[in-house]
């Protein structure tokens, strides 16, 4: 995509699993930062992850998109390193002895849907056929796999919405 070198896509990738892995370590702070309001940064997330496949279908259709899919992936990344969050709130909504089993159904549901999605975008993409001499599709493709990207980002941002919020309560 985008005429990138395997060796340039791999950099951005790279960059991606380090903005995922310092956003893990630094959660906190940026938990500080929104005053322990745990909601509103679970919306933020999920808003930024709406907006940055919103840029990424911007960055399809315009004429160089390089920069608005870098910038996109970037945004979808941020919100990946939350997940210390996500186990704070089931914590904090859960009675104590149900904790474990919370954070665990959490998890395992994160990669039920990334195994969903996976296969979905598998779909997606076999309705259209690489550019001739690669293996890149054309931003066609992508577009329609960021459109259903775009379908569960509003249904998680509408779900977001339901979170009691939990800051001042006590851990059961």
């Amino acid at each position: 995509l985008y005429s990138f070198s395997s060796g340039k896509a791999s950099m951005i990738i790279m960059i991606m699993t380090l903005v995922v892995a310092v956003n893990n370590m630094t959660v906190n702070v940026i938990l500080r930062l929104f005053g322990d309001r745990r909601k509103t940064v679970l919306l933020s997330g999920v808003l930024c992850s709406v907006i940055g496949i919103l840029l990424a279908c911007s960055g399809f259709k315009a004429a160089d998109g390089k920069f608005l899919f870098i910038l996109s992936l970037l945004l979808i990344a941020f919100p990946s390193g939350y997940f210390p969050i996500f186990g704070t709130i089931a914590r904090e909504l859960c009675p104590a002895k149900y904790t474990g089993m919370a954070v665990a159904y959490l998890n395992f549901m994160a990669f039920v849907f990334i195994s969903l999605y996976q296969n979905i975008n598998g779909i997606i993409l076999s309705k259209f056929h690489p550019q001739e001499g690669t293996l890149a599709f054309s931003t066609d493709a992508y577009s329609a796999v960021y459109l259903f990207f775009l379908i569960g980002g509003i249904i998680s941002l509408a779900a977001a919405c339901f979170v009691p919020e939990t800051k001042g309560t006590e851990i059961k």
